[in-house]
């Protein structure tokens, strides 16, 4: 079941995420050899390798799509996510690491990926409370969405730590 899972997360994920920052480097790469083109952007003249190409993919990425990386790196450590999130017996290990993750998150002790600590926090969700994850009610759907609306109306103008658990929940 996990080898299936990582297969389509490949031809859904990976595979859309090469082709654009491909796309992406090739039109800079060409648009910046026009001189009449070239000269007039920021970039400079964007060196045709492979080297600068396998760049493009990962340190110097398609801006646009820094989410898909993210997410590329957070799909490749789920197993590894799964264990330590998991709650074993009694003891509530998973609950501790996931504290711990957002209490980084918020102080930044070490470097993580944007997005992690609520990535972490929806990991959690699904493997320790999967009756939690599956619960439907339409009056916490209208609530949420309200909520949401309300943010974005207001420009986040009250968006803090309360109200991102608010917009986790």
């Amino acid at each position: 079941a996990t080898w299936r899972k990582y297969r389509s997360r490949i031809t859904s994920i990976a595979i859309p995420y090469l082709c654009w920052c491909s796309l992406y480097y090739i039109f800079f790469a060409v648009v910046t050899h026009i001189p009449a083109i070239g000269s007039r952007m920021n970039q400079g003249v964007v060196e045709l390798s492979l080297s600068t190409w396998l760049r493009w993919l990962w340190s110097d990425e398609y801006y646009t799509l820094w989410f898909l990386k993210n997410l590329i790196l957070f799909i490749a450590v789920c197993p590894v996510l799964y264990l330590t999130l998991k709650s074993w017996g009694h003891f509530p290990v998973g609950a501790a690491v996931l504290g711990i993750v957002l209490l980084n998150a918020h102080c930044s002790w070490v470097a993580m990926p944007e997005g992690f600590a609520e990535y972490a926090a929806g990991s959690w969700i699904g493997i320790n409370c999967r009756e939690l994850a599956r619960y439907r009610d339409r009056r916490l759907t209208a609530a949420g969405g309200s909520y949401i609306f309300f943010q974005v109306a207001t420009g986040f103008r009250w968006y803090n730590g309360f109200g991102e658990i608010l917009f986790l929940l």
